[in-house]
């Protein structure tokens, strides 16, 4: 949901029922580390989900698709988490969709931190090191 400010548009945060969420088909990311779900698991157990997932809802279905946060949704979903915060975006193109899937992980690698290094406010050495 939008909200207008001064003539800008801004997010706020919503939360939404974890099943109303599916995964971005156009995600390149098939595989994920056990240890870091593990941590980013037992994390989201001790203090729940600090950093609310992206997600647009789709004009076609109304279902909810993550644009990131796909970790933290599995770890939800594991954890039988009823709902989820999230930043609902306006819903991108496909050539968007695309170009933000491949995007986000560089910019993680470029900054050195993943998302449950965002959790615990360390970087991702600073967690793998705990």
């Amino acid at each position: 949901m939008r909200q207008q400010r001064n003539g800008r548009q801004s997010n706020r945060v919503l939360t939404v029922p974890t099943g109303d969420l599916k995964a971005n088909p156009h995600n390149p990311r098939r595989l994920f580390e056990k240890v870091d779900m593990d941590v980013l698991r037992e994390s989201i157990k001790r203090v729940g989900i600090l950093v609310p997932l992206t997600v647009y809802k789709e004009k076609r279905t109304g279902i909810y698709t993550i644009l990131d946060g796909q970790r933290r949704w599995m770890c939800a979903t594991d954890l039988s988490l009823p709902t989820v915060p999230v930043n609902e975006v306006a819903e991108p193109s496909l050539v968007q969709n695309i170009v933000t899937m491949f995007q986000i992980p560089q910019a993680q690698k470029r900054l050195g931190v993943d998302a449950h290094s965002f959790k615990v406010g360390r970087s991702d050495k600073g967690v793998k090191d705990q």
